[in-house]
């Protein structure tokens, strides 16, 4: 993952999360981050360095959560991983996405992850996703 400077992380992680908070094509937290990458609308991901949370995933259709034990999109059984995170990393390049580690994300307020998105979400799954 790309380190960005703290002087230039600011400004992309502050207007994402504005963006967020607007209803724009940005999501903010874990839960919203994983489903955004599940529908392959990730384009930058911005992640708290340090940040590990276990989770699974299906390797099927790629589907990411923090936790299920029967794949949404498939039905087959979805795999734990200790690193949910990294696993939402990893699917977001290779979707062609980029990933940034924040050093100091304090406006991620332990939310651990935010991102802008190619598209808007479905309103039910975006719904599902910030519970």
């Amino acid at each position: 993952m790309v380190g960005v400077p703290p002087d230039e992380q600011q400004p992309s992680v502050t207007a994402t999360i504005a963006i967020a908070a607007a209803e724009g094509f940005a999501a903010v937290g874990l839960t919203a981050c994983l489903w955004a990458a599940s529908a392959a609308a990730v384009e930058t991901l911005y992640v708290q360095e340090g940040a590990v949370v276990p989770g699974v995933v299906c390797d099927r259709s790629r589907w990411l959560a923090l936790g299920g034990t029967a794949c949404p999109v498939c039905g087959r059984p979805m795999r734990a991983t200790a690193d949910v995170i990294g696993e939402l990393a990893a699917a977001v390049l290779a979707e062609g996405g980029s990933v940034r580690t924040l050093r100091a994300a304090r406006e991620l307020s332990g939310q651990l992850t935010a991102c802008t998105l190619r598209y808007a979400l479905p309103a039910a799954g975006r719904r599902h996703a910030l519970r």
